[in-house]
């Protein structure tokens, strides 16, 4: 009888393989199952997340999330996927940053992230924004933002 990591481990091996196979760009012309991806996203722990990221940089020598970056602004399954797998304050980062130069200002994106996470995450996210993207965000926040909106959305 297998041992449960053994078989976590293979689940893990089964989820990059299907991952793999739906943004390495092999099979990028390819209908992909998207019921499928909604569900191995939803039902996973954001500690299975990681260690489906671990796996994928086992199997493929490859970190996924570098895989996804480079398809996530044409392919909106993949920014689903880039985002539920990132880290909490860099996913943050990465809602805010595209909210603000994303094309059109998206003020309820940064409000969202701004009215609905703690001051320790706050923080958090104003550490990763500024680490991904050298720059500050309540600078950008404030460039990109007038009136009363400036005041409610600082961090």
């Amino acid at each position: 009888m297998e041992s449960r990591s053994t078989q976590a481990s293979k689940k893990y091996q089964l989820d990059c393989q299907y991952l793999n196979s739906c943004f390495s760009g092999n099979d990028a012309n390819n209908i992909i199952n998207k019921q499928k991806l909604v569900e191995l996203l939803t039902t996973r722990s954001q500690q299975e997340l990681k260690l489906i990221r671990q796996t994928y940089i086992t199997l493929y020598n490859q970190d996924l999330l570098h895989v996804l970056s480079g398809i996530r602004k044409t392919d909106t399954f993949a920014n689903l996927v880039h985002l539920r797998l990132s880290e909490p304050q860099d996913r943050d980062a990465d809602i805010v940053r595209d909210a603000l130069f994303g094309g059109r200002v998206n003020l309820n994106a940064v409000i969202e992230v701004v009215c609905t996470r703690s001051s320790s995450e706050l923080h958090s996210v104003k550490q990763a924004y500024r680490f991904r993207y050298n720059s500050d965000v309540e600078q950008d926040i404030t460039l990109k933002t007038e009136g009363g909106f400036k005041e409610v959305c600082i961090l």
